[in-house]
C-alpha cells in the first residue's frame, strides 16, 4: 500500500510543471478576500487597496487606497481590508470590513466608486 501512494505521489510531482494558470492578474498586495459577481472581480488586499477587474478584458474597473495608520509603535502601517461585499441594494455598492487602527476595525460603505 505505501509503495502503491509513493508511485502515485511521484507521478503527480512529475506531472505537476504542466499545471499553468488560466489567467492572471498582479494585486497590489497579499490578497484576504475575493468577490466574484457575473463578469467582475474584486479583491481586498493587506495593502489596504480594493481592486476591481473585469474578467473578460482584464481591465482594472476600481481602485481604492486607504491611508497609511499608525501601529501600536507609532509607526506607518497599511491597513487590511478583512472582508468586501457587494450590495444588490444598487449597482456598484460595496461593503467593507476594515483596519481603522491596530485591533479597532470598523464597516465602510462605497457607492459609485466614492466612501459613504
Amino acid at each position: 500500500m505505501k509503495l502503491l501512494i509513493s508511485v502515485f505521489l511521484l507521478v503527480i510531482s512529475v506531472q505537476a510543471h504542466i499545471i499553468k494558470p488560466y489567467e492572471s492578474i498582479q494585486a497590489s498586495g497579499n490578497v484576504i478576500d475575493i468577490v466574484i459577481v457575473n463578469d467582475m472581480l474584486t479583491l481586498s488586499t493587506d495593502k489596504g487597496t480594493i481592486e476591481s477587474y473585469k474578467i473578460s478584458t482584464k481591465e482594472r474597473l476600481m481602485m481604492v487606497q486607504f491611508p497609511m495608520i499608525k501601529d501600536f509603535m507609532g509607526d506607518d502601517i497599511y491597513p487590511k481590508v478583512f472582508s468586501t461585499d457587494y450590495l444588490k441594494i444598487s449597482k456598484g455598492t460595496w461593503l467593507l470590513y476594515k483596519e481603522l487602527v491596530v485591533h479597532v476595525n470598523f464597516f465602510l460603505l462605497i457607492m459609485d466608486k466614492k466612501l459613504n
